[in-house]
């Protein structure tokens, strides 16, 4: 289970995020952690604030 305090989203919001990754690779089998944790990810980009979004992204180039 995700520990609310580190994740503002829920096990459910992750598993339909993780499952729609799923289809969008074309249901192939053999990735559901990888799939989970990308879930994980966007889901937590997503609630940042813009400031920070945008200091991440160039922080990366």
């Amino acid at each position: 289970m995700t520990d609310n305090k580190l994740a503002p989203y829920s096990e459910e919001r992750i598993r339909q995020r993780a499952y729609e990754i799923y289809l969008a690779r074309g249901c192939e089998d053999g990735h559901d952690l990888s799939d989970w944790i990308e879930a994980e990810r966007a889901l937590k980009e997503s609630n940042q604030p813009q400031a920070t979004k945008k200091r991440a992204a160039t922080a990366s180039l």
